[in-house]
């Protein structure tokens, strides 16, 4: 079955912080895997070509944020994620 990353092409970004924040949190191998191989591993699952240095590109986008900073992926899972649960809800009180 095709399973494809549709995000925008050119933030490749996104998918990285969201498979560091799945690692960080224990939830990808407990997080005590090697955190390069599991993206590499699902860039190759979604078909992502991330490219040469693309922990150098990742890096450097860390260190240009402030401390406040928040990828915008996790809000979009969030909002998303909420949105899906509502209609759910919205679905069984119609019944």
């Amino acid at each position: 079955y095709p399973v494809k990353w549709t995000a925008k092409k050119d933030n490749k970004n996104e998918f990285v912080q969201l498979i560091y924040g799945l690692h960080k949190a224990g939830l990808i191998n407990e997080g005590k895997s090697e955190i390069t191989k599991i993206v590499e591993t699902l860039a190759g699952v979604f078909k992502i070509d991330l490219g040469n240095g693309w922990q150098a590109n990742h890096s450097s986008s860390i260190h240009k944020v402030k401390n406040n900073y928040q990828p915008p992926v996790f809000d979009k899972i969030k909002e998303a994620y909420q949105e899906y649960f509502q209609d759910q809800i919205e679905g069984k009180k119609k019944k």
